[in-house]
């Protein structure tokens, strides 16, 4: 197991740091994640680049069992034949409906198309291998888990189609739910 220095990053003094936030319906929107696979923007992620990343509410708190917190979901990518940047514009779909796309992240579309506030830290980890890029991930989200009581809230939902969930019948769900 692959033990995360908080302070210093896969070894190094400290690891390159890049922080977004964007919302629906401002200048600072889903563009903003289309930017990064795009080779032409200053926020251009290229290709074989070892990254970690943390999405977080920005203007609210999840109440989670040990204590209330902002982030959403955790995640590692390293892309080798696209630009690693194109994860990110990958998690939110560019419609609110009909969307198909496997590397949707369910609850950060929601999340995005209901008009909250979110912020993307995106982590260089460097030259690592995969394995110690998914142990760095492993390690956040059990933090995580550790200091909040509970995974990320979005952990887990990236796969769900967007269009498949929102066609559910919930009438006869909802007796269980209180």
């Amino acid at each position: 197991m692959l033990k995360l220095n908080y302070e210093k990053c896969g070894g190094k003094e400290m690891c390159k740091k890049y922080h977004y936030e964007f919302k629906l319906g401002t200048t600072e929107d889903r563009s903003v994640l289309e930017n990064l696979k795009n080779k032409n923007h200053s926020s251009y992620i290229k290709q074989s680049i070892n990254v970690v990343y943390v999405y977080s509410l920005v203007d609210s708190d999840i109440p989670y069992p040990n204590k209330k917190g902002r982030v959403v979901y955790i995640g590692e990518s390293c892309k080798h034949s696209q630009p690693t940047g194109l994860r990110f514009s990958q998690h939110i779909a560019s419609s609110e409906f009909g969307a198909r796309g496997r590397n949707i992240n369910y609850t950060l579309h929601k999340y995005y198309w209901n008009g909250v506030k979110l912020s993307l830290d995106i982590y260089d980890v460097d030259n690592v291998t995969k394995d110690e890029r998914k142990a760095i991930e492993r390690d956040l989200i059990n933090a995580h888990i550790k200091i909040y009581g509970a995974p990320p809230i979005a952990q887990g939902t990236s796969g769900l189609l967007v269009d498949d969930i929102d066609n559910v019948d919930e009438t006869k769900a909802q007796g269980y739910f209180g």
